[in-house]
């Protein structure tokens, strides 16, 4: 149930002395991704015009999630990364840019792929980003780059 799991999000984030921590923003995006709510030209997600969200479906909504990700986490699990990859490989199997997604077992690992994506291509993918110039091989997108402190990195 989307609606209900959705509501519940933003009312556990807006709550006071609520850490969310990657692992609620992950299944609430695989499980969005699943529903195909991602998709565009996707019916709105029922009731979140009364959550303040200025998207209801689509790329939008998946990428005003994933910075509410980026800006609460540094990195997510290898088993986050695994569930992330099925949700939208469900919710985008009929799709023909995503094609390529096959679902992945329990076990298996999601490789590092580097191959340039097509231009109309989801990327769900894992990636080795040049540290250098933060630039993400399969997109050509530079990401920006974040410097921990020594006390950072033992957090």
């Amino acid at each position: 149930d989307v609606p209900s799991a959705f509501k519940l999000f933003v009312k556990m984030k807006n709550g006071k002395n609520v850490v969310l921590q990657p692992e609620t923003y992950v299944q609430l995006i695989a499980c969005i991704a699943e529903n195909g709510y991602f998709l565009n030209g996707a019916d709105a997600i029922e009731g979140i015009e009364d959550l303040d969200y200025p998207e209801g479906s689509g790329p939008a909504l998946f990428n005003i999630l994933a910075s509410e990700l980026a800006e609460n986490t540094v990195e997510i699990t290898s088993a986050l990364a695994k569930r992330l990859y099925n949700g939208f490989q469900r919710g985008f199997q009929r799709q023909a840019t995503v094609s390529s997604l096959k679902m992945m077992h329990l076990f298996e690992s999601l490789k590092v792929n580097s191959e340039r994506a097509l231009p109309d291509e989801l990327i769900v993918s894992r990636v080795r980003i040049d540290e250098s110039t933060g630039i993400c091989p399969r997109s050509g997108t530079r990401l920006r780059l974040i410097q921990l402190d020594s006390n950072q990195k033992h957090q």
